[in-house]
């Protein structure tokens, strides 16, 4: 509530459990509660997880499906580091896994939001950040502006959408504004994002790190 994410929903709910799987029993309770399900009263949920991120550590058998041979430490700093060779394989290991474990937590929730029969649902996937891995000598994240912690993966699942694949770069204050459009709702005068036909063009797109670097990628 610091940040009045809360405004505007009917309902909010913040957990102390790092643990997505008490998020999706928690949405799929809050959907029970919509009655009647197939109403045409506007529905918008959002869900933050926060299983892929550190400390890295996925349920089993999620923490043995890439762990290599060799049993390291996970290492988790954000800025520059010297992990020795096992707890950097080590904690990319567990990271994938935590990103194994989330698909599964997604398979089950967009099971329920899409539940058959009922009316057709929008979905939008997107994550705030990447991950280092010393690729450029760190580890974590919002400490530069290089793509490893900058780029992102967007996807849009609508019968208001057309399927395909884009590579045009696009910006975060995007999506409100196509939050707006898959809503069929004019949005404020305040919402910067571009609409979804200017997609296709590229523009300068910003980027900035709390470590106050930025940068700008035409």
């Amino acid at each position: 509530h610091l940040f009045h994410f809360n405004q505007g929903f009917s309902g909010w709910w913040e957990s102390s459990s790092r643990d997505g799987a008490d998020l999706v029993a928690k949405v799929e309770h809050e959907l029970d509660a919509q009655r009647p399900l197939e109403s045409d009263r506007p529905l918008l949920a959002y869900v933050h997880f926060m299983d892929v991120h550190n400390p890295y550590a996925p349920p089993d058998p999620f923490d043995k499906q890439f762990a290599p041979a060799r049993r390291g430490k996970v290492v988790f700093t954000n800025g520059l580091a010297q992990p020795s060779s096992e707890d950097l394989a080590w904690s990319i290991g567990q990271y994938d896994g935590d990103i194994r474990y989330f698909d599964s937590l997604l398979e089950r929730l967009l099971g329920r939001w899409e539940t058959p029969g009922k009316r057709p649902r929008s979905v939008i996937i997107l994550s705030d950040h990447g991950e280092e891995f010393m690729e450029h000598g760190g580890l974590g994240h919002g400490t530069s502006v290089y793509r490893e912690q900058a780029q992102i993966a967007l996807f849009i699942k609508s019968q208001r959408t057309i399927p395909g694949l884009s590579r045009t770069p696009l910006q975060t204050i995007d999506v409100t504004q196509a939050i707006y459009e898959l809503a069929q709702v004019t949005s404020p005068d305040t919402v910067q994002g571009r609409p979804q036909r200017a997609w296709t063009t590229l523009t300068p797109i910003y980027t900035e790190s709390r470590t106050g670097l930025w940068s700008i990628r035409c």
